[in-house]
């Protein structure tokens, strides 16, 4: 399977990186690995794993030459983890404590998507980005119904609780 050729590939570049330090092939191995990396997390949608290591894994490797031959990799990976991450938090219960928290994390993976360094302005697809964002702005209007409702059928059971008929009250 795919995913078993994950461990099988890191191992390899790993041992290739540390035996052959000055190989011609040694910087575009370490942009290939940390790719690697956060790829196979992603594939298999653990997306916030996946935002985690590229944050660390790109800071490593942004300075190498052969980086800027990979961008375009970079540039499909970081919006399907913003994706990912979105649908999670559309997923999640309104008002739940996983909407606040894989929101700030899309909110994250959207800053890796605006670091030109990563995603330089050829390779950015602004509209993929915009629907992320979309995303996150109705699932903040959902929350704010959510909460709305919440507060009125609260404030009903209190008027109703201290007697108030809601025909005097609303």
């Amino acid at each position: 399977s795919e995913r078993g050729a994950y461990p099988d590939s890191i191992k390899l570049y790993e041992e290739f990186i540390k035996g052959n330090p000055r190989h011609p092939g040694h910087g575009r191995a370490r942009v290939e690995l940390a790719l690697l990396r956060v790829r196979q997390p992603t594939e298999t949608e653990d997306f916030e794993q996946a935002l985690n290591l590229a944050g660390d894994q790109l800071k490593q490797v942004e300075d190498i030459e052969e980086f800027k031959e990979m961008q375009g990799e970079v540039a499909a990976l970081l919006p399907q983890i913003a994706r990912g991450l979105a649908d999670k938090t559309e997923q999640a219960a309104p008002g739940s404590p996983e909407v606040a928290k894989f929101a700030e994390l899309t909110n994250k993976a959207l800053e890796l998507c605006n670091n030109t360094m990563y995603l330089p302005k050829p390779l950015r697809d602004e509209g993929k980005l915009t629907a992320i964002r979309g995303t996150l702005e109705l699932v903040e209007r959902r929350n704010a119904t959510k909460k709305a409702l919440d507060d009125t059928l609260k404030a009903m059971e209190e008027a109703l609780a201290a007697g108030d008929t809601l025909l005097t009250r609303y």
